[in-house]
């Protein structure tokens, strides 16, 4: 088995090939052709869940909540191999937060499949009130027992002056309540934070909030899920795991 021949295995089985053939997997993603290969959804729907690729300095260092940010040069050679990854599955919609690090990303997705993406503010992340834009160094030095209560209660504590993750999933859940008769045996892709994915998620998965870090989406990272009537299916996580541009 050559190493195209890994890159076009169905989704579920690269984390397999990667363990059985790592070192021709990796030169498969070297040379951009790891392929995700699906077979279109029927009877359900497909979520592909994209999390926005590397921010430049200093945005990656802040708590930044629902700001803006700018893409890293190496944010932007991740996009490319997250595109060449989704080129073998039919995408009908794609959905991002109305800010530059998702919609700039999303806009890349679209525009190469001749759709419009859209946006809707209930996808944007988490508000993190006061701590918005600010270094996460600076919050720790300034109050770091409340930094420690954050991360230890993770889900149900708030920064000052801001909301949850947990209350940001109710937006994110509302939005897919709303869309997803519209979107019944069709493909939907989203660009968005990676906590407020992994929650979401997790949500799908019937998993509990406090499970979603294991469903961990470093920059950059796909989880792909088959949503049914009665509970979702994972068919693909983090499969550009191995990539030499991706954490």
């Amino acid at each position: 088995m050559d190493g195209k021949r890994i890159a076009s295995l169905p989704g579920i089985e690269v984390e397999k090939a990667s363990r059985l053939f790592p070192s021709l997997l990796r030169r498969s993603l070297r040379l951009g052709r790891l392929r995700i290969m699906l077979d279109d959804p029927k009877d359900h729907s497909r979520l592909v869940l994209i999390r926005h690729p590397l921010l430049a300095d200093p945005y990656c260092r802040q708590a930044l909540g629902q700001a803006e940010a700018e893409l890293a040069r190496r944010g932007r050679s991740q996009w490319l191999k997250v595109m060449q990854s989704l080129d073998g599955i039919a995408i009908d919609r794609v959905f991002a937060a109305p800010v530059a690090q998702t919609s700039e990303p999303a806009q890349a997705l679209a525009g190469d499949r001749e759709l419009e993406w859209e946006k809707d503010p209930r996808l944007l992340d988490q508000d993190l009130g006061d701590w918005e834009g600010r270094l996460w160094e600076e919050i720790r030095a300034e109050d770091p027992e409340a930094l420690r209560s954050f991360f230890l209660s993770f889900g149900t504590a708030a920064a000052p002056g801001g909301e949850s993750l947990s209350e940001a999933l109710d937006r994110i859940r509302e939005w897919w309540e709303d869309l997803r008769e519209e979107v019944f045996e069709k493909t939907v892709a989203v660009v968005a934070g990676g906590h407020l994915l992994q929650g979401f998620a997790a949500f799908l998965l019937g998993l509990g909030l406090n499970r979603a870090p294991a469903l961990a989406m470093p920059p950059g990272a796909i989880g792909i899920l088959d949503v049914y009537q009665d509970g979702a299916v994972c068919r693909t996580w983090h499969p550009l795991c191995l990539s030499d541009e991706m954490p």
